[in-house]
């Protein structure tokens, strides 16, 4: 096994989609019972939007994250792998309400479609110690973001040898579950 692709969760799919038509059950009830129209429409327009996003999330199989031997891809904003050699440090934070892993690459390893990003200000920081920030959100992945960080740090403390032995164990441990 050379390659660990990560896709959107079906539980945390699953999840927002009954949530959605409780939503809209909920609104049902309220419009026919209490009276309470503006509540009751409120209710059901957020049940539309909640059943659109957890469909579309249940039915999307598109990989969203592709780690291999080599280095990591996130295919939605940067769509260039990152190799593992240029990964300085990753940590995981919360901004906003989702957690983010937080990539800080050389200044020297410049991928095409790294654009800068929505955290402007500590881009500028990064810059003057001649580092890049990557950020790559998690919220609805098969794996959260400590998980994620965890393995990137591993597969960035080894070898080219060891990585596929880190690849195989974490896939063998997320098949278990």
């Amino acid at each position: 096994m050379r390659k660990l692709v990560i896709r959107k969760s079906k539980k945390t799919a699953a999840i927002v989609t009954v949530a959605g038509f409780a939503l809209g059950i909920g609104g049902a009830l309220l419009l026919q019972y209490a009276g309470e129209e503006v509540v009751g429409w409120l209710f059901i327009i957020t049940a539309a939007f909640t059943l659109i996003y957890g469909f579309g999330s249940l039915f999307d199989r598109r990989p969203q994250l592709v780690l291999t031997v080599e280095g990591i891809t996130e295919l939605f904003t940067i769509r260039e792998e990152i190799a593992w050699e240029a990964i300085l440090h990753a940590d995981d934070l919360f901004y906003r309400g989702q957690y983010i892993v937080r990539l800080l690459l050389d200044r020297s390893y410049k991928p095409m479609s790294v654009r800068p990003s929505w955290f402007w200000r500590f881009d500028r920081l990064y810059a003057q110690q001649g580092l890049k920030a990557v950020y790559i959100r998690t919220s609805g992945l098969e794996m959260n973001a400590r998980q994620l960080v965890g393995l990137i740090r591993r597969m960035t403390a080894a070898d080219a040898a060891e990585r596929v032995d880190v690849l195989k164990a974490f896939a063998g441990r997320r098949d278990k579950r």
